[in-house]
């Protein structure tokens, strides 16, 4: 598959130089992943244009704080 979307859930996989930047960057795909020990809370789907765009929704332990990354070709872009 071109481009693909990939969620990971293992603890800290979205980290800056992590395994999630490195897998968009040498995949070529949009990583989903968190920055911190977390799992997933919720994964929402919706469909844009012919193709599946995701949110995914992290446990964090402060109310509120987004702990979540996203990176394409290897930068982040959120």
């Amino acid at each position: 598959t071109d481009n693909p979307s990939i969620i990971l859930s293992s603890c800290s996989t979205g980290a800056r130089n992590g395994i999630g930047q490195i897998f968009s960057d040498k995949l070529n795909a949009k990583i989903y992943a968190p920055e911190e020990p977390t799992s997933i809370k919720d994964i929402l789907v919706e469909q844009l244009n012919g193709k599946l765009v995701f949110s995914v929704i992290y446990n964090d332990n402060d109310e509120g704080r987004d702990v979540s990354a996203v990176y394409e070709k290897g930068k982040r872009v959120t």
